[in-house]
């Protein structure tokens, strides 16, 4: 085809007639799971949103690879590791941390015994001065405390059985002094407790060793009787307060 035949087919095309240009290939969007998965998993100072973050990753992959329009395979990968990761160290951390604390509270809580304890053998002690008290054969007795030395009651220690509990039985209270003092516990206990006194003055103790690593606990009172008759009640001391 020469020039001539080229400009005569050219003039016969029809007019206003373009032709389509190639179509540019679309960039796949992000994933807004796998942003939102990632974000969380970095948020370590709100509980639970690590392991959030973690399992929303995982269904970000998910889709991700499934729907070739979507991108974020990447962020959606990162997730997981970083949510886990971060969800367990975060547990542990806290668990470092409230573990000694509730224990501690236990032990505080089972403490209260102790106190409770020498404050009514306190009573007792301070109630036995204002009565007159004869012995067996009908003889006045010197106004006073009750006079002598309960020994540990119980007399094996809590920690013997391999827990810190006593059991001990309704005859280790049922002595002279004991019932002078009207003190006794019925049921499971976790410390034992000894009085010694003359009529002038009195000690009372209580020990235990809560986690029965044999170093105990103490708690002491003192008492002081006047020439005048009045009383005066220390107490009480503490060592070792949560041993």
């Amino acid at each position: 085809m020469n020039s001539k035949e080229a400009m005569k087919s050219s003039s016969c095309s029809p007019p206003g007639k373009v032709q389509p240009s190639p179509l540019t290939p679309q960039k796949p969007k992000t994933s807004t799971l796998a942003i939102v998965a990632l974000v969380f998993s970095l948020l370590f100072f709100i509980p639970f949103f690590p392991l959030i973050g973690a399992i929303l990753g995982i269904v970000a992959l998910v889709r991700v690879s499934s729907r070739l329009h979507l991108s974020g395979k990447g962020l959606a990968i990162a997730a997981i590791p970083v949510g886990f990761f971060v969800f367990v160290v975060f547990q542990a951390t806290m668990a470092a941390i409230a573990i000694p604390a509730f224990t501690r509270y236990l032990r505080k809580a089972k403490s209260v015994e102790a106190t409770e304890g020498l404050g009514k053998i306190r009573l007792g002690a301070k109630s036995f001065t204002q009565v007159e008290h004869v012995d067996k054969t009908k003889a006045l007795l010197t106004a006073g405390f009750p006079v002598g030395d309960t020994g540990w009651t119980p007399s094996e220690r809590c920690c013997a059985s391999g827990t810190p509990t006593c059991t001990s039985a309704a005859t280790s209270w049922n002595t002279p002094l004991w019932r002078a003092l009207k003190f006794q516990i019925s049921g499971p206990h976790y410390y034992q407790f000894r009085y010694t006194g003359t009529a002038s003055s009195f000690v009372a103790e209580a020990r235990g060793d809560l986690d029965c690593d044999g170093v105990f606990s103490s708690y002491t009172i003192r008492g002081t009787r006047n020439a005048d008759g009045s009383v005066w009640i220390t107490g009480p001391v503490i060592r070792n307060e949560l041993e």
